[in-house]
């Protein structure tokens, strides 16, 4: 007997009673689970429908609502649209919806980045902005003062 074996079984062997019947429980309920997928799926077949509507699914993973065709190198499947329905994409390229007549569409481009304020102040006279002290918004102009409120003194 091969070696993994062996030790499947040595291990089995050391499991408690409860450990092994929960085993078994959950191997029955995975088979039982897998012969009714099993039987629902040939009892649709031989009416001639699904179990599950085929309504295909673009890159995006977006639902299409249009029946499939598979593509000729059978790679993939193309959806079946009416007359005057055509795509839309996102700037990626992927297909996010359909038009009911007209072009395909684009979304617009992103507008201008707004960027957010700065942390200027306006400093009172004899006194500027603050870059080289981060804890001080305002410094005094006079290196032999310093900057008390709203004032430098």
């Amino acid at each position: 007997m091969p070696q993994f074996l062996e030790n499947i079984k040595e291990t089995w062997a050391n499991q408690p009673k409860g450990i092994k019947i929960a085993f078994v429980i959950a191997v029955l309920a995975v088979a039982g689970i897998a012969f009714y997928e099993l039987r629902r799926g040939q009892s649709s077949a031989a009416a001639g429908t699904s179990p599950v509507p085929d309504t295909g699914t673009s890159a995006a993973g977006m639902q299409s609502p249009y029946s499939q065709v598979p593509t000729s190198s059978g790679q993939g499947s193309v959806p079946v649209v009416p007359g005057g329905v055509t795509p839309i994409f996102d700037a990626a390229g992927n297909l996010i919806g359909w038009n009911q007549g007209g072009a395909t569409v684009q979304p617009p481009a992103p507008g201008p980045v707004t960027q957010p304020p700065t942390n200027v102040v306006p400093c009172p006279p004899g006194s500027h902005n603050c870059k080289h002290r981060p804890t001080a918004l305002c410094c005094c102009d006079d290196p032999k003062k310093h900057f008390a409120g709203t004032k430098c003194v």
